[in-house]
């Protein structure tokens, strides 16, 4: 079986220009959480990282929720669900882009968002949920090397944990891309975990530099998603 581990990029409502599959509803992620909290266990992803590293097996209908890119629209559309239904989640920030907007995507010619301020990223901290990093610039790191690398990945960490007072254990790569040398600075900056996207490895597998992930599109509504859920459990995605 494999361990469902979602990521989502925005949740709220659909703007012009912007792709469907990186655009959740707030309808539809309410229907979403609803049904993992009725058939699933959500867990917080460093839970499972403890499982693996311990030799213990993850707990009955274990699933994990976690957000790319810290969007600000999460705070208002998708903490208060994730509240009410008591479902943890990782949100993944790009550190050097925090109170601004997602310049990252202005190259593929999509309309910018917002992000959120250090103070919204306290109001997730105290709400319990984990932040982690999605590197420095949200530039692809398979094309970079050396002291760039390391700027993306060790220092968005410092900028974070000093930003907001916490250890910063988790680390996920922008737009799934990593390599060799991405994965050794992310071990050797200190995180615990790499997360990537579907081109990682099951979280299972004991190599914990590049776990892979499973985006959840603006087009899956509950009942899709009960489906999705279920295959996922049976490894046929």
């Amino acid at each position: 079986m494999t361990l469902p581990v979602y990521y989502y990029h925005r949740v709220g409502p659909f703007r012009p220009g912007a792709p469907p599959k990186m655009n959740v509803s707030p309808e539809a992620f309410r229907e979403h959480m609803s049904v993992l909290a009725r058939r699933a266990h959500p867990v917080p992803i460093g839970d499972l990282v403890t499982c693996v590293r311990e030799g213990r097996p993850f707990p009955r209908g274990a699933v994990a929720v976690t957000f790319d890119d810290g969007y600000r629209d999460l705070l208002e559309h998708a903490l208060p669900v994730l509240k009410e239904f008591g479902i943890p989640a990782a949100f993944f920030v790009v550190s050097g882009g925090v109170g601004g907007i997602d310049s990252w995507v202005s190259i593929d010619g999509l309309p910018n968002e917002p992000v959120m301020s250090w103070d919204d990223l306290k109001k997730l901290r105290d709400a319990g949920m984990t932040i982690g990093s999605h590197s420095a610039s949200h530039k692809p790191l398979d094309t970079l090397s050396g002291e760039a690398l390391r700027d993306e990945i060790e220092g968005s960490r410092l900028a974070l944990q000093t930003e907001l007072g916490i250890a910063v254990d988790h680390f996920a790569y922008p737009q799934g891309r990593f390599t060799a040398a991405a994965e050794a600075e992310v071990s050797r900056a200190g995180y615990v975990a790499g997360w990537a996207t579907r081109k990682g490895r099951k979280l299972a597998s004991g190599d914990l530099t590049a776990i892979r992930r499973v985006p959840v599109s603006g087009f899956i509504r509950g009942g899709r998603f009960r489906w999705e859920l279920l295959l996922m459990r049976l490894g046929l995605r």
